[in-house]
């Protein structure tokens, strides 16, 4: 039997042994149709889609009518006898167009909508059907042609890339999206005729059939393209143009494409001062459809390198808005953890909710890094996130830590990075790029100067009107030498008042040529936006400057004319800026000294007010900038000493056994300690032994240092400048600083069992805060008083001071729930004493609280601690797969928070246990970071325990 050729994309065909199959009425014709796509359908569905108007009598009369008349044109093969309900078409008789569809293949076969103009009257369960099935292929093929005009746009073939836009518009006339994307794309390839060719289309195609104007956002578009095309006659105060780069744009405009479909590779923007990367960076952010995606921008500034994750807040700050306005649920854990560290990503979360123990817990570095991964994933599974950074040379070492392993763990699928730096810090910042770069994550696009050829096109758009173009020319390039920024100052400056003499060949001669002619006002308002290193609010400039508010909004409006002054607005403030950094630098380089110092003091004691006012630690930068300029050394200084003593809380609070301090890799370590000790030398050079105030600040600083040696396992530095610090505080009579250092010595000493000493000293804790108030103070040191009991085994005074210590807590805890953490511990104390005396039942259920405890009420740095503790009684209990169940618990909880201490013990039982399974090789794996651990933390206890392991281990071997 001859193949039946069914062709239903466009106009239907139907061929039959070389003739065009007419049917004898509509309906017949659509069940065919039907019965070719379906393949197999029941007579029920047929009446259905065709004959749903009718009877059941008369619509079963109808459909056999129908099949057949179509058996009767094509033979009785045409349907296979199956089952009498079925209609089942015979496949191997019809070759049907939209079979052989691909998604390779589809732009070829497409020849127009399915079943174009076949229309059935009375049947809409038919025309539905038909519509339905026309969406699909359409969509199909509209897809295909997007890929097909980004391929042509990638390659630069622009005669497909019309033929391609031609073909959307022609199947979706009404489309304005589809319209700004084309129009999008011919402008960023520098043809803006066709780019306006395309919308006044449009606008004809809207006006003549439904009598409407484009989209506002079109019409924006429009305006933009007009701006670019004629340049020389921008007036809008608030425009910056935006001179070529048109090869670097179509990379990042295929990068966003790229990103959208699932594949792409993140972009580092690099070049020299003034070379354009901001310019180019602001472009591009007016290239993201922030309906696609989530565009999270911050600039670094030199004045905050030394401020960790300072360029992060106020991404967070968009963060935390946009998970209340889209409501997206995550763990109350996870908004505590990343709320601490950013406090405006959640302003709602009181901080107070955790005592010192659960601070540490809650707002350690790699927990936080883990919950902010998760935080992204979730907000990416619903739209992707491009983070854009500015000059990240200024990037300080944790804010690159935490934005390297974003990138790493979710890769370019759920989150895009576009960052800039200038070239001058290429080998410090390559140790964040060259690792990216080298695994695929990242590409660098360089910028280099304009040649000859694109300042002359520049200049041509700029100064349509210039009669000697060759000589100036000239004059301009060897001025500029193809830097961005001189050009485009330059440029101005010609057209403002010609080539003049006042112009040299030097950059800042340049610049000042944009600002001699400048109003004494106006200077007056340059000089105060640059006393800032970012920004500022009008409520600064007017306690800066004594001018009516008015008229600065005036003077403002016309250095913004002058491309001079920036306009910033947020969701709450209006910010001025300079258009550039060098301009900035300038202005405030011409200054005299004295005046400068005297600005930098008035608008200090102003953030200082603020400061004193609310405790905003937003303020540091601020303050320290400003202090540090003024040339008040002290109030630098005890600003800096404010900002670290808050910093190294969050991530070196001690609490030996429940909770241990956040582990830096070893250049981080260096890296801090630098830190720390610059800091010191700083105080140390005002030499100053009789001012309190300067003692006060000492005494911060060695107690900050000192915590942060012990918490790294260096306990003679750590020692050190804790009894420094301790020494100034006896002084001082500063209560806080006393008890702040003695319960420094304390931890310290139960780390190395140094019980004689550990008495010492919360016996003279015990003189300071007593033992009869109900407060954290009392509380504490109970806890630690019954710890020591334990260890010189006075385990009844144990009892009665862990649960004295327990009472106080959980009474604290009724007023304002954040000791769970310390109660907690108590239990574990009442669980290590237990099992001191062998009665492990009693002292496994009270691990089991102190595990209850902290999964309610979401703390996990304790649950290295307790887990292990509890493995450790179920191995004494000869419980040995829960054992090994729990201490592997454990060992994972040391992992995720990165804690040094207890994990030694933790491996020493898995050691043990792996060697009653006779798994040597596991055992020695364990055993060696038991050995390491311990001759850091040089525990007693562990060190006897490891030379154990290690004759078990000789005897095996």
């Amino acid at each position: 039997m001859d193949i039946i050729n069914i062709n239903l994309l466009g106009n239907p065909t139907v061929v039959y042994k070389n003739n065009i199959i007419n049917f004898p009425y509509k309906k017949a014709e659509g069940l065919f149709y039907y019965a070719c796509i379906n393949k197999n359908i029941s007579r029920e569905e047929a009446i259905n889609i065709l004959w749903a108007e009718c009877d059941e009598t008369l619509a079963k009369k109808n459909l056999r009518d129908a099949l057949y008349k179509i058996r009767k044109i094509f033979g009785e093969d045409i349907f296979l006898s199956t089952k009498k309900s079925l209609i089942s078409i015979n496949t191997s008789l019809i070759n049907v167009d939209v079979d052989n569809i691909t998604q390779n293949n589809i732009s070829e076969l497409y020849k127009g909508d399915f079943l174009a103009n076949l229309l059935i009257k009375d049947c809409l369960e038919f025309e539905d059907w038909v519509l339905n099935k026309r969406d699909e292929y359409k969509n199909q093929y509209i897809k295909k042609v997007n890929s097909l005009l980004n391929e042509m746009v990638n390659i630069r073939d622009f005669n497909r890339v019309q033929i391609y836009s031609d073909i959307l518009i022609s199947n979706d006339p009404y489309n304005e999206k589809t319209y700004r994307e084309i129009m999008k794309i011919y402008t960023l390839n520098g043809d803006y005729n066709k780019a306006i060719k395309v919308y006044s289309d449009l606008c004809k195609t809207l006006k003549e059939d439904l009598d409407i104007e484009p989209e506002l956002s079109t019409k924006n578009m429009y305006m933009e393209i007009l701006k670019l095309k004629n340049i020389e006659s921008l007036d809008d105060n608030n425009s910056n143009y935006f001179y070529g780069r048109f090869d670097e744009i179509y990379n990042v405009t295929n990068t966003l494409s790229n990103y959208y479909n699932n594949k792409s590779i993140s972009i580092v923007i690099s070049g020299e001062a003034g070379i354009g990367k901001t310019a180019l960076l602001n472009k591009i952010i007016t290239l993201v459809d922030t309906n696609k995606f989530i565009l999270l921008a911050s600039t670094c500034y030199n004045a905050e390198k030394e401020f960790f994750l300072k360029p992060w807040q106020s991404i967070f700050r968009m963060l935390g808005e946009y998970v209340k306005k889209e409501k997206i649920k995550i763990s109350a854990s996870a908004e505590q953890i990343i709320s601490y560290i950013f406090p405006y990503f959640n302003t709602d979360i009181n901080e107070t909710k955790f005592d010192s123990i659960e601070r540490i817990d809650t707002t350690r570095y790699r927990i936080a890094n883990e919950a902010i991964v998760d935080l992204l994933t979730r907000i990416s599974y619903d739209k992707k996130i491009i983070f854009v950074f500015d000059d990240i040379q200024w990037m300080d070492d944790m804010s690159l830590m935490l934005l390297n392993s974003i990138i790493y763990k979710l890769g370019n699928t759920n989150v895009l990075l576009i960052t800039s730096y200038r070239n001058d810090y290429e080998e410090s910042v390559s140790k964040f790029t060259v690792p990216l770069i080298s695994k695929g994550f990242v590409t660098e696009i360089k910028l280099n100067r304009f040649t000859k050829d694109e300042v002359k096109e520049i200049i041509t758009r700029q100064l349509p009107n210039i009669k000697d173009i060759s000589s100036t020319l000239e004059r301009v390039y060897n001025d500029t030498e193809g830097n961005a920024l001189f050009l485009i100052e330059l440029l101005k400056t010609i057209k403002e008042k010609g080539y003049t003499s006042e112009l040299s060949l030097k950059a800042t001669n340049i610049i000042k040529s944009r600002i001699i002619d400048l109003s004494k006002s106006e200077i007056t308002v340059l000089n105060a936006i640059s006393i800032f290193f970012d920004k500022t609010d009008m409520d600064n400039l007017k306690y800066l400057i004594n001018i009516d508010e008015l008229e600065i909004y005036e003077i403002i409006e016309r250095l913004q004319s002058k491309y001079l002054v920036n306009e910033i607005i947020t969701d709450t403030k209006i910010y001025y800026s300079f258009t550039h950094q060098k301009i900035r630098d300038y202005v405030y380089e011409i200054q005299s000294l004295g005046k400068r110092q005297v600005l930098h003091k008035k608008i200090a004691h102003r953030f200082e007010e603020k400061y004193k006012a609310n405790n905003d630690s937003e303020l540091y930068s601020n303050l320290i900038y400003h202090f540090e300029r003024s040339g008040d050394k002290y109030s630098t200084l005890k600003y800096k000493t404010e900002y670290l003593k808050e910093f190294y809380t969050i991530y070196n609070e001690t609490f030996p056994i429940i909770s241990f301090d956040f582990k830096l890799d070893n250049n981080q370590i260096l890296s801090d300690e630098k830190s720390l000790l610059a800091l010191y030398n700083e105080i140390e050079s005002l030499r100053d032994e009789e001012n309190k105030d300067i003692l006060s600040l000492k005494m911060e600083a060695t107690y900050i240092i000192g915590r942060f040696y012990i918490s790294n396992g260096e306990y003679d530095k750590g020692l050190k400048n804790i009894n420094i610090s301790k020494n100034i505080a006896l002084m001082l009579n500063n209560k806080d600083y006393i008890l702040l250092n003695y319960k420094q010595i304390i931890f310290y000493c139960i780390q190395v069992n140094s019980l004689e000493k550990m008495k010492s000293y919360i016996d003279k804790t015990i003189d300071i805060v007593g033992l009869d108030n109900i407060n954290e103070d009392v509380g504490t040191i109970l806890r630690l008083y019954g710890l020591y009991s334990i260890k010189t085994k006075d385990y009844e005074k144990a009892t009665q001071l862990l649960f004295k210590a327990i009472d106080i807590f959980s009474n604290l805890n009724n007023i304002n729930k954040k000791y769970s953490l310390s109660l907690a511990a108590c239990y574990n104390y009442l669980g290590q004493m237990n099992k001191y005396i062998k009665n492990y039942e009693n002292a496994f259920e009270y691990f089991l609280k102190s595990i209850e405890i902290c999964n309610k009420n979401y703390i996990t740095n304790g649950l290295g601690i307790f887990y292990s503790n509890a493995g450790q009684v179920l191995y004494e209990l000869k419980n040995y797969d829960e054992a090994y169940k729990y201490l592997s618990e454990s060992i994972e909880y040391f992992i995720k928070n990165n804690a040094l201490w207890g994990r030694d013990i933790a491996e020493c039982y898995v050691t043990l246990l792996e060697i009653k399974r006779g798994n040597v090789k596991e055992a020695l794996e364990h055993f060696e970071i038991a050995k390491d651990l311990g001759k850091k933390i040089a525990n007693p206890m562990t060190l006897d325990l490891i030379s154990k392991l290690k004759d078990m281990l000789n005897n095996i071997n």
